[in-house]
């Protein structure tokens, strides 16, 4: 039977617990010979959790390649967890290197998010059916194989879900991907709402259909495009399906 580990660092589960100044630094996969089990939240699990972490660190938190991992620096599951004034930073794994967000109500303010690489989707963060908001954030040197900052999707939802995840005053620098998406990929996502958001200096692979921004083909819901300013990326926005709406 397939094994999970959930929350090698830190394990809060249905709680409302408070992190201040904390450090959670160096957590790594390790399995017996033979098991090769999915990692949920290396550095730390939160699950129907509403949280408070501020002013902490998430560093170095990483999982082998011969694992499947998701959030490797955190993993955020059906809550209302908040974030404020935290880095979460150099953490490695195959889905959402810096963060996993996934059907909840995740509030990140003022965080840098940075340094974070996946071997699959979204080195910075990943949104799976989410709500989640961030606010003046930095998304910057993180790569994936797609979204190397940001990958947003609601694969998993039904279609008449309302999802509608929120990315404010936030700058994308630097990020990188092997395929499509150096900043941003929205793949499957519903209802994407940006505002005021610099993308700079990202770096997309544009031997592959590669693009700063991008959305799958199949996309078919509507995103919202407010005041975003494009400096020296390697290319720029491409939209290929749906609809854009821009206010």
């Amino acid at each position: 039977l397939p094994i999970s580990v959930n929350g090698v660092g830190i394990y809060s589960v249905n709680s409302q617990d408070s992190l201040f100044n904390c450090r959670i630094i160096g957590n790594f996969c390790s399995a017996n010979n033979g098991e090769t089990p999915s990692f949920f939240g290396v550095g730390m699990y939160c699950n129907k959790s509403a949280d408070y972490i501020t002013n902490c660190i998430v560093d170095s938190n990483i999982c082998l390649s011969r694992f499947t991992s998701y959030g490797v620096g955190a993993y955020l599951n059906g809550g209302t967890t908040k974030i404020v004034d935290s880095k979460i930073r150099a953490n490695s794994g195959t889905y959402g290197g810096g963060l996993y967000c996934e059907n909840d109500s995740t509030s990140i303010f003022r965080c840098e998010i940075s340094n974070n690489s996946a071997t699959n989707s979204s080195g910075g963060i990943l949104f799976q059916t989410s709500m989640a908001k961030i606010q003046q954030a930095i998304i910057a040197n993180n790569n994936a194989l797609n979204g190397g900052g940001l990958y947003v999707t609601s694969i998993l939802a039904s279609p008449t879900m309302a999802i509608f995840p929120t990315i404010q005053n936030c700058s994308f620098t630097n990020n990188v991907s092997k395929q499509s998406g150096g900043a941003l990929w929205i793949h499957d996502a519903m209802n994407p709402i940006f505002d005021n958001l610099t993308f700079s200096g990202n770096v997309p692979d544009i031997s592959n259909r590669g693009d700063v921004v991008s959305r799958d083909t199949s996309f078919s819901g509507n995103v919202l495009l407010n005041t975003s300013l494009y400096i020296g990326n390697s290319r720029t926005a491409k939209f290929t399906a749906g609809s854009i709406v821009s206010a």
